[in-house]
């Protein structure tokens, strides 16, 4: 894929011929402002706090518990051990509150919980670290 940038339409669609016939494929735009918004994804986890919050208050009292030990770096294993079930359940309710919190990946839930303020005080500092 080819990206031509140029603000004038003529040449953008000579340049978008020209390499077409050569059997590539092309992308136009007016400006690198324009391929950068294109490009680049969007942040997910830009929601305020009062949202973010109405997100949490969503979650099942076990999809808070998986949440909460998720983001402090536990592997499925042991969430699944310190919480008395499998393995297949965690994962079941991970993806559940990935969908409620609007994650795209995990890093969005640990941008929510820093966002939040999970660490530091409140339920994050009741669990303990066995990893």
């Amino acid at each position: 894929m080819i990206q031509i940038i140029d603000k004038d339409w003529r040449r953008r669609a000579a340049a978008e011929r020209l390499l077409r016939q050569a059997g590539f494929m092309t992308q136009s735009f007016r400006s690198p402002e324009e391929f950068l918004k294109a490009v680049l994804p969007v942040p997910t986890s830009v929601a305020k706090p009062q949202q973010l919050k109405a997100r949490l208050d969503r979650l099942t009292r076990r999809e808070t518990q998986v949440f909460e030990r998720i983001v402090l770096g536990w592997p499925n294993k042991k969430v699944a051990q310190a919480l008395g079930t499998g393995v297949q359940t965690i994962k079941f309710h991970r993806a559940h509150l990935m969908a409620k919190m609007r994650a795209t990946c995990f890093a969005d839930l640990v941008r929510m919980a820093d966002q939040l303020g999970m660490y530091g005080r409140g339920s994050l500092t009741n669990v303990k670290k066995i990893v």
